[in-house]
């Protein structure tokens, strides 16, 4: 009996060790279906007014990306993407609002994390380089918006609205896993309210962002 019950617990241990192996053999066989992108850039971002004035903003995240299909003997390639970034939004307003003068302050930014649903082309040029453009509508996560000091009246209030909604575009070339790209997102519903009793003021505030990023491609097809 108990050298029954030493081998039925052998055979559980070795069913569980295979079981286990064969979980993360497929795991790794899904991930490599897809490509991997690491985002870092650079752009300016602004609002509507009174922020209509752009500021400079950092982006940076991460796109999977997953080819569709391929056409005229494999030069173009239709893919999907979808990503998670940082990307803050914001915007300057002229001195006027204020009457105050000051070149500091006045302006706000809000933390946002833009996460895009994309359709994009690749072009082959040759083995080394390629074109790409995708784009599509994207889903931004507020987080707080934050006024910038300097302000000449304590009353301006900016409140946070969690959601953002819009659309983007996305243009570049790739050497080998190497890329660099231009890009615009464009958002439709308001990412925060400006107000001040003092001076009778409430306005809605929604973004826009330029920006150019460098890539890194992880197993890249």
């Amino acid at each position: 009996m108990k050298k029954f019950m030493i081998l039925v617990l052998c055979t559980m241990f070795a069913v569980n060790v295979f079981a286990q192996k064969s979980a993360i053999e497929k795991t790794k066989s899904f991930l490599k279906l897809f490509e991997y992108t690491i985002n870092v850039g650079l752009g300016r971002t602004a609002s509507t007014t009174p922020y209509d004035q752009s500021k400079v903003t950092m982006d940076f995240g991460v796109d999977v990306k997953k080819d569709i299909t391929s056409f005229s003997n494999d030069k173009f390639m239709l893919y999907g993407l979808v990503g998670f970034h940082f990307s803050p939004r914001g915007g300057k307003m002229d001195n006027m609002l204020d009457g105050a003068g000051s070149a500091s302050g006045n302006d706000f930014k809000e933390s946002q994390f833009n996460i895009p649903i994309h359709v994009g082309v690749k072009y082959k040029i040759n083995d080394k380089f390629k074109l790409f453009a995708d784009a599509g509508p994207f889903i931004g996560i507020n987080g707080s918006a934050e006024l910038g000091s300097g302000y000449g009246h304590n009353d301006y209030v900016l409140e946070s609205n969690p959601l953002d909604f819009g659309l983007g575009l996305n243009l570049g070339v790739c050497f080998k896993k190497f890329g660099i790209s231009v890009g615009l997102d464009k958002g439709f519903l308001n990412i925060a309210k400006f107000s001040s009793e003092e001076k009778n003021i409430s306005e809605n505030l929604k973004s826009s962002c330029i920006n150019i990023k460098l890539q890194w491609t992880f197993n890249q097809k």
